[in-house]
């Protein structure tokens, strides 16, 4: 889960005042630990985060997907030629809509 504004934020919310949505916040991530949260100040930041950790998933789906089998294979003694490349989903310097 991404969020678009810093953790302070939460606490100076008009419609939720006090501490509610914080410690919603807490509880859920109790409750559900799996399920990461980070804190982005702005849209753009929040947008070039979520392209940058897609990029990373893609690239470890890559990595499983390339050592698959390679147990038996070194089991067996042979060694690939070379491994097999990743490809990262943002490969410009920074990703994002209308960039």
């Amino acid at each position: 889960m991404v969020v678009e504004d810093r953790y302070s934020g939460l606490f100076a919310l008009p419609h939720a005042p006090g501490v509610r949505v914080p410690e919603a916040l807490a509880e859920l991530q109790a409750r559900f630990p799996q399920v990461p949260v980070t804190f982005c100040g702005t849209r753009e930041l929040a947008e070039e985060w979520t392209c940058r950790w897609l990029g990373a998933c893609l690239a470890e789906l890559g990595v499983v997907h390339a050592t698959t089998g390679l147990e038996s294979i070194f089991a067996g003694g042979e060694v690939p030629s070379e491994p097999s490349p990743l490809r990262r989903a943002c490969r410009r310097p920074r990703c994002g809509r209308g960039r």
